[in-house]
């Protein structure tokens, strides 16, 4: 019966599996038509004319097969960002591989329970659920861990940036030109913070409003320092004025901010140590010290009797 189950799995997912192909197919030769026509009405030539980089590939074609609710979307694309992903395309893909580590998950353990067999086929039923679930978040779990870890790296390249825009500033150049300066020729001191800037240059370039771009970008990427520096710049931008002495002391309330965060970062691993001693020192140390005395009370005691 176990068997006769486990083959019937088998014989299903290898049916979606296939079922999936045949749609994947399907839809791109119909993209291929639509583009074929589209270039014999532009008259231009060449099946590759019109392919941009960044063409949806077969896992970004797979994520159309399941919609998502806006709000997921939405949440997964913000993360998306965070993590330095923010082309449709690798949305697509995200979503494609979800899809994908799913069916690709439970055909693997089912191969693993048919290889292993005897009672591990009776727990088929109770694994293959929970290893289909795991498939389905732990990209999303991946996902969230790059983008905090993200997060934590534009945290400590914040101080940075503001000291190099001061610098940029005082030598001469305005408050464009240093952001410029600093999202193209300091990738390698500030890379996540130069690469969000040359976002922002390139959106602003086409016409968005500086101040307004920054402070998006900056709550997108959910970092309070970066939005508290963004911040002040968009106030630059509307009411102008100087630029260097905000940007100082702006610079020393971060390294105070960062001081507090030691000082309670060390308190806690006091109290943290406290416990610890109490635990494992304390009792050895009760024993080197009053040892002794316990032993000659007891031999005292055993002496009288």
């Amino acid at each position: 019966m176990i068997h006769a189950l486990i083959w019937a799995l088998v014989a299903a997912l290898l049916t979606i599996s296939c079922g999936l192909g045949v749609m994947l197919w399907l839809a791109a030769k119909q993209r291929r038509r639509m583009r074929a026509r589209l270039q014999r009405t532009l008259h231009r030539p060449g099946d590759g004319a019109l392919r941009r980089p960044g063409s949806p590939g077969w896992l970004a074609q797979l994520s159309a097969l399941w919609p998502q609710r806006p709000e997921a979307a939405a949440a997964t694309e913000r993360l998306l960002r965070q993590a330095g992903w923010r082309r449709q395309f690798d949305y697509a893909t995200f979503a494609g591989l979800r899809l994908l580590l799913v069916p690709a998950m439970m055909l693997l353990l089912l191969l693993l329970l048919w290889v292993v067999g005897g009672r591990a086929l009776e727990l088929s039923w109770i694994l293959l659920p929970t290893v289909g679930a795991l498939g389905w978040l732990l990209p999303l779990w991946g996902l969230r861990m790059r983008a905090r870890a993200r997060q934590a790296r534009i945290r400590r390249e914040v101080p940075m940036l503001a000291q190099l825009l001061r610098v940029l500033i005082e030598a001469g150049l305005g408050l464009d030109q240093a952001l410029l300066t600093v999202a193209t020729d300091n990738r390698e001191i500030i890379p996540a913070c130069s690469q969000e800037l040359s976002v922002v240059m390139r959106q602003v370039e086409q016409g968005a409003e500086r101040g307004t771009t920054l402070l998006a970008m900056a709550r997108t990427l959910d970092v309070q320092e970066l939005q508290d520096l963004c911040e002040m710049l968009r106030q630059v931008y509307r009411y102008g004025g100087n630029v260097r002495d905000p940007l100082r002391e702006f610079v020393a309330l971060l390294y105070d901010r960062r001081r507090i965060k030691l000082q309670e970062r060390v308190g806690k691993l006091a109290g943290s140590m406290t416990i610890i001693v109490i635990i494992f020192f304390f009792p050895a140390l009760l024993a080197v010290v009053a040892g002794p005395g316990f032993i000659a009370i007891w031999r005292m005691l055993t002496g009288i009797g």
